[in-house]
């Protein structure tokens, strides 16, 4: 398939697409992997060579991850992306651009300084979400 032949891999055939497994990861497909999995993979897989993959820490984070379950140990959370202070996040809701400033210890919308995001959007929309 990837030689030089043009096809779509929603239409390939199931042997097609283990074919085109083995070719980009250069190991048979994993047999019970469903049809959309090996089409998401490879899709994955080819887009990651045009375009580029994952960013080197972000392959670090998920290698440790695949580490830490392979020894049997418990996945913790990962941690969000920090925001650093005075950064500006806009957000638009219904017709009203609201900006909060990303503060040392926190955040500040309209004068008011809050612990959690979450809060200011509790305050921005009435509800909890």
């Amino acid at each position: 398939m990837g030689s030089g032949r043009r096809w779509r891999l929603p239409s390939a055939s199931r042997a097609d697409l283990r074919s085109e497994w083995l070719r980009l990861y250069r190991t048979e497909a994993p047999g019970r992997l469903s049809r959309e999995l090996l089409i998401g993979a490879i899709a994955y897989h080819l887009q990651a060579q045009a375009l580029g993959g994952l960013r080197p820490e972000l392959q670090r984070r998920l290698r440790n991850v695949a580490q830490q379950v392979s020894r049997g140990g418990q996945l913790g959370l990962i941690a969000p992306p920090r925001l650093k202070p005075g950064t500006r996040l806009l957000r638009e809701w219904q017709g009203r651009t609201h900006e909060v400033l990303v503060g040392d210890h926190g955040f500040v919308w309209q004068q008011t300084r809050y612990r959690l995001l979450s809060q200011i959007a509790r305050a921005i929309t009435g509800t909890r979400w």
